[in-house]
């Protein structure tokens, strides 16, 4: 119950500190923090969308192509185990085929349109709130930043040295 509460927080405050050296870097470039983060995320989810819409037909054909190269494997497999061993594994490899076929069927959109429906708004309604929380917590990183070291120090002495020098690391990967 308490990770259902705490994970939005969690990812909201992960993207605000990925999205962060982007916003501080077009503010250094002179435009003003709101405008900045406004690009920011109007280009993140844009980029989001534009990968999902080209990247979900291709992951589509290549499973489906996966698929049926697993099939052909799994009757060459039985006919090996047939031939060279005199075992006869045919249900267990049928049962691997229906499985892999029924997967690859679940995979057309119009068969599970109102699963996917479903599952797409819970994921909108998700993305929804951990925009808007990172967006909050992007506008007052350094605030939440700090509120988070001195929630850090009643855990452990040496965490709010960990975080700042895991603060330093990121910061330098990021950029």
């Amino acid at each position: 119950m308490l990770i259902a509460i705490i994970k939005p927080f969690a990812i909201g405050f992960m993207i605000a500190y990925i999205l962060n050296p982007c916003v501080n870097f077009l503010r250094d470039m002179g435009m003003r923090r709101g405008l900045a983060i406004a690009f920011v995320y109007i280009s993140v989810i844009f980029l989001v969308l534009v990968l999902g819409v080209v990247l979900l037909p291709a992951m589509i054909r290549k499973i489906s192509e996966l698929s049926a190269m697993l099939i052909a494997a799994a009757q060459e497999i039985n006919i090996w185990l047939i031939i060279e061993h005199d075992v006869n594994l045919s249900p267990l490899f049928s049962s691997f085929i229906e499985g892999i076929r029924t997967l690859v069927d679940n995979l057309g959109i119009w068969q599970n349109a109102l699963t996917a429906l479903t599952d797409a708004l819970g994921y909108f309604t998700s993305g929804v709130i951990y925009l808007a929380i990172s967006l909050y917590m992007i506008a007052h990183i350094d605030e939440v930043k700090m509120q988070i070291k001195r929630l850090s120090r009643l855990i452990h002495p040496f965490l709010p040295s960990y975080l700042s020098s895991l603060d330093y690391y990121m910061l330098c990967f990021l950029k």
